[in-house]
């Protein structure tokens, strides 16, 4: 199994609190030769539940009734795997901070809205053709993946017995960079939008890297003063909101372009 993967493709299935699965719903895919399984996404139509109820599924409990079924004894293999290999130290970590990067960056509700609105207004013409409209599907998700979804969600994973983090710090931050193209990581794991505004379970440390023709200068806080010149911070700090804030290197000369081959 690729395990960066699977970290990221269960930490997904948990914070959308998809109730089809995993007693159904799973694929998986491996290359030929020396290929490891990737798991696929597909159909989260139960994701969420009613709109009525997004917020008060519970998809770790959800997650651990489905282990075994009273009906012919059936057993949920999918269930036992993840519960055994969370006993991993190093795994369990990888998946806790692969949920808090699936929250608060991947599911950012700012973020959410606004690819929903642009799906939804590339729909919105070919639809009415057929007197329908997406708007509702539209507001059912930005109406659902808010920052109270997000704290739920985070709350839950927290007391869930399997996580290990009865007893972890949990802090607030937000994370972000002055730079696009430069790279932020928790952990380790990349933080794929390069902004982060959630919570993390310490210890954690953010890194920043610099790209070819840039110099990093340091960390800011919010009154834009700078705290640190080391590219790995501490998150356990009082700082909420970070800054990695990059230069560009006067002696190379941007962009590099090849003009002939």
């Amino acid at each position: 199994v690729d395990i960066d993967e699977y970290a990221n493709y269960m930490a997904m299935e948990f914070y959308l609190a998809n109730e089809d699965w995993p007693r159904n719903n799973i694929k998986s895919f491996r290359h030929s030769g020396d290929g490891r399984y990737r798991f696929v996404v597909f159909d989260l139509d139960h994701a969420f539940g009613s709109p009525s109820q997004a917020t008060d599924i519970n998809p770790f409990s959800s997650f651990d009734s489905q282990e075994y079924y009273s009906d012919g004894g059936y057993k949920s293999v999918m269930v036992t795997i993840f519960h055994n290999m969370l006993n991993n130290n190093s795994f369990r970590k990888k998946f806790i901070d692969s949920y808090c990067i699936i929250a608060g960056s991947v599911y950012d509700p700012d973020r959410v809205r606004s690819i929903v609105d642009e799906l939804a207004a590339r729909a919105t013409q070919e639809m009415k053709i057929e007197g329908k409209s997406p708007q509702r599907d539209a507001n059912l998700i930005t109406g659902t993946i808010t920052a109270d979804y997000r704290t739920k969600r985070i709350n839950q994973l927290a007391n869930w017995s399997y996580s290990g983090l009865s007893g972890a710090t949990k802090v607030s931050r937000t994370i972000k960079t002055n730079l696009t193209q430069a790279v932020l990581t928790l952990n380790g794991l990349e933080i794929p939008t390069n902004k982060f505004v959630g919570d993390v379970f310490l210890p954690a440390k953010v890194k920043a890297t610099a790209p070819n023709g840039y110099t990093f200068v340091g960390w800011k806080n919010i009154r834009n003063n700078i705290i640190s010149t080391d590219p790995e911070y501490d998150l356990s700090g009082s700082n909420t909101t970070i800054t990695a804030y990059f230069v560009a290197d006067s002696e190379i000369e941007r962009p590099v372009r090849i003009n002939e081959v």
